[in-house]
């Protein structure tokens, strides 16, 4: 019998390109053919951030130039550049529809480095660059598992096309952000070689389960299963109703399990949920409290500080809620709700998760307070506080020609990689930065965000024209610099 197997992959980027200007959002998936593996892309150029032109039949479209580059040692391997074209439209009065692109490129086993290039053929914008390392490693002797390709819809297949696999033509849903609107989640996974290990047409198991980042109690998560004959190539394309899966991190989790109850093999991939928690008070007050953790605090001063330790990570309706109860001071109702809030993240401890959040509050408030701002209120103890410590940190204090700046990189965070922040001070008072730029889903992003950290009388010299042409000492490239230090 082969040994357990356990995956914990991530191939979804869903990626704001260009935040002012083009947006695209992008992931891939690789599969295993009977000759050879492949990679497939998705992308979703945003319509209205594209730019329409007539064009020779008297209607109005857009063009999207697309590049996709795997290198090996330096040396290109593979090479596609193909232009995509929007829907026509007879006037640009109404809103402009978004528009997809899938390519299905064939690669040997290896490791690849990744280059993405989209550029608006309309538009004077500069093209943007992505780019990744992206290992592809399919083996003939031991169950494994394609990508997990999310999926907007789909149907049977009349004529084969870009979209068709396994006798479906799939609509690729591309992101792993799921909003409160959606009520399914639709994805579809090949698993390879499982007749290697089970003998051929044998019953098996196949689990599939949400799972969130932090309380793997299964028994609280949506779940199905199939049973399928052991075969070369087993396919499962399930739906998944998340209509009362709460806002958080999760992951979608395939196991393989056979008769025995054995699981053979294991795949998990992330996706976030938007559905913020309806709060009701009647039920909270329902909650008992009698020994637990919160029962010993008697002090409502302890209480009000403990409920305001929770706003950097809280949602806006949290927030709202915990702003209420500030106000309201009822002691027994805000230990109830303390309780429940962290019997939220964590069901089977929810003192230790509170006990973890607290040791960071410390770090915090011991780092980046100052003489009026507890460290937890500061844009730099909000993002340690919901990021974590940061991999990498690049500090500049303040020099004649730029205020004092940080940056802050996490190789990666959940769905994302290589995340950024930029921190500055443009008031020098002391210890307080402010966040200015991040690469982060739903943080700022602020192109040249550079020319704001430059000095003022800098600012007007380098930029009188508007130019980027940064000499080579001057503070925006000095700036620009150290950011590309961080990798």
């Amino acid at each position: 019998m082969k040994k357990y197997i356990v995956l914990i992959i991530s191939v979804i980027f869903a990626l704001k390109l260009n935040a002012s200007e083009l947006q695209v959002y992008y992931y891939y998936s690789t599969f295993k053919s009977p000759t050879n593996p492949y990679i497939e892309t998705y992308l979703s150029i945003i319509g209205n951030t594209t730019k329409f032109v007539k064009n020779e039949n008297g209607k109005f479209n857009s063009t999207i130039e697309i590049s996709i580059i795997f290198k090996q040692n330096g040396k290109v391997v593979k090479f596609r550049k193909h232009r995509l074209n929007s829907p026509e439209l007879n006037d640009t009065i109404i809103n402009f529809p978004n528009f997809i692109d899938q390519q299905r490129i064939f690669l040997d086993n290896g490791i690849y480095n990744f280059e993405l290039i989209v550029r608006d053929i309309n538009s004077d914008a500069k093209e943007f660059k992505f780019v990744d390392v992206i290992s592809i490693n399919y083996q003939e002797d031991e169950i494994s598992f394609s990508g997990t390709q999310f999926v907007e819809s789909y149907k049977t297949t009349d004529k084969e096309n870009i979209l068709s696999k396994s006798g479906y033509d799939l609509v690729p849903y591309i992101a792993d952000f799921y909003p409160e609107n959606m009520e399914e989640l639709i994805f579809y996974t090949e698993i390879y070689n499982v007749d290697k290990i089970i003998p051929k047409d044998e019953l098996f198991l196949i689990r599939y389960y949400t799972e969130s980042s932090s309380d793997k109690d299964i028994s609280k998560s949506i779940n199905g299963f199939q049973k399928q004959k052991a075969s070369n190539v087993n396919v499962i394309l399930p739906k998944l109703n998340i209509d009362k899966l709460w806002s958080g991190n999760y992951y979608l989790v395939i196991e393989v399990i056979d008769k025995e109850n054995k699981i053979l093999a294991r795949k998990k991939t992330f996706f976030q949920r938007s559905r913020p928690p309806r709060l009701n008070k009647d039920k909270i007050n329902e909650i008992d409290i009698e020994f637990t953790f919160v029962s010993k605090i008697e002090s409502k001063d302890t209480m009000l500080r403990f409920l305001d330790y929770l706003f950097p990570i809280a949602d806006i309706r949290e927030r709202q809620f915990l702003t209420n109860q500030l106000e309201a001071q009822d002691l027994e109702f805000m230990k109830r709700y303390f309780y429940s809030f962290w019997f939220d993240k964590s069901s089977t401890n929810p003192e230790g998760e509170w006990n973890i959040y607290k040791k960071q509050i410390k770090i915090v408030n011991n780092s980046y307070s100052t003489q009026i701002v507890r460290g937890y209120k500061t844009d730099r103890g909000r993002v340690y506080l919901q990021y974590g410590t940061p991999d990498d940190m690049l500090v500049a204090k303040d020099g004649s020609n730029h205020y004092p700046y940080e940056m802050w990189q996490y190789y990666s965070y959940e769905s994302q990689r290589n995340i950024k922040f930029v921190f500055y001070n443009p008031t020098y008072q002391l210890n307080w930065l402010e966040l200015l730029h991040s690469t982060a889903k739903g943080e700022p992003y602020v192109i040249h965000f550079e020319r704001y950290i430059a000095d003022k009388y800098y600012m007007a010299k380098e930029h009188s024209n508007n130019s980027d042409n940064y000499s080579l000492d001057s503070p925006s490239n000095k700036v620009l610099n150290d950011y590309k230090k961080l990798r």
